[in-house]
């Protein structure tokens, strides 16, 4: 289409509400605008404890150009984010110095340069058989365009890529990694743009927040440099209905040579059994990691609501 404008909304405690207007320009380029609202009730933990409760409003206006060339989509442009923290609670942890001890209110605003790329050939987005998956993000943050904190900008990197490999009708294997490193040179980083994982998927309260084997909640990683490997082994029960093993294993460090000490070293694993639907996958998940030193049951009931 030479203009397409998309609106998109979820009702209830994850409130989001994004329209996207978009035009093609010449090569088949396309070029748009995107502004998206969210207003996400939501908690951070440390090591499987709680650590801070607080409502998110975040504001994120997203100008962007887009180009596909050799099956790999390519995306560039600049955000700006304006995210506004209410009823913060804080334990005695060192979550309390990410809020500045607010007082129970904190706001960020800050700029970023992005560049996206992504292949997909997964035959499916959930359950796939066959295929993979790789992104590569790439973001330049600033507070005013050119500067943070008055001195150069804070470049963010990150890698995320899976695969599906079938060894039968029924069987398949999916190997995957997920790294993120920040630049930030000792600074501080926006709560917002800091390393994250876990939860039921990706993504699911910030767009870089990774899962992890065995991890069922949010867990704020307090280093740099986070990586995660893994293997999903997927079963075909019968028709739509599914029995996943996933094993993980997480480094996370502000030092290359402490990657793999037992300080930076976790893992984790998850068995699943799961129902494909036109909603999305109903699953329910048994996680258990080393993380948090204890078993979570969660239900997943669609995340297409």
């Amino acid at each position: 289409y030479a203009t397409l404008l998309i609106t998109e909304a979820r009702l209830g405690e994850r409130f989001d509400i994004s329209s996207d207007f978009s035009t093609k320009s010449f090569a088949n380029q396309r070029v748009g605008f995107k502004y998206r609202f969210q207003r996400h009730s939501m908690g951070y933990r440390q090591n499987g404890k709680k650590c801070a409760d607080f409502d998110m409003f975040s504001n994120n206006f997203n100008l962007y150009a887009k180009q596909e060339w050799h099956s790999v989509q390519y995306t560039f442009g600049v955000n700006y984010t304006h995210n506004i923290y209410e009823d913060l609670l804080t334990g005695n942890t060192a979550s309390s110095t990410y809020f500045n001890d607010a007082g129970g209110h904190l706001t960020e605003n800050f700029f970023s340069y992005f560049l996206k790329s992504e292949f997909n050939s997964l035959d499916r987005q959930n359950l796939p058989q066959r295929g993979q998956k790789v992104e590569v993000y790439a973001d330049i943050l600033t507070d005013n365009l050119y500067q943070y904190e008055g001195t150069s900008p804070i470049p963010v990197v990150s890698l995320d890529w899976m695969g599906a490999i079938a060894l039968s009708d029924k069987l398949n294997l999916q190997p995957h990694l997920y790294a993120r490193t920040i630049w930030n040179n000792g600074r501080k980083t926006p709560i917002a743009m800091k390393n994250v994982m876990g939860g039921l998927f990706k993504g699911m309260h910030f767009a870089h927040q990774a899962t992890m084997a065995g991890v069922s909640r949010m867990e704020m990683i307090d280093t740099n440099a986070l990586g995660i490997f893994g293997l999903t082994t997927q079963y075909n029960v019968y028709r739509n209905h599914f029995a996943l093993l996933t094993a993980d294993v997480c480094a996370h460090t502000d030092s290359f040579e402490d990657i793999l000490s037992s300080n930076s070293l976790n893992w984790g694993i998850r068995a699943s059994y799961s129902v494909r639907t036109p909603i999305g996958p109903l699953s329910l998940d048994l996680h258990w990691s080393d993380l948090t030193k204890k078993a979570a049951l969660t239900i997943n009931a669609g995340y297409y609501f």
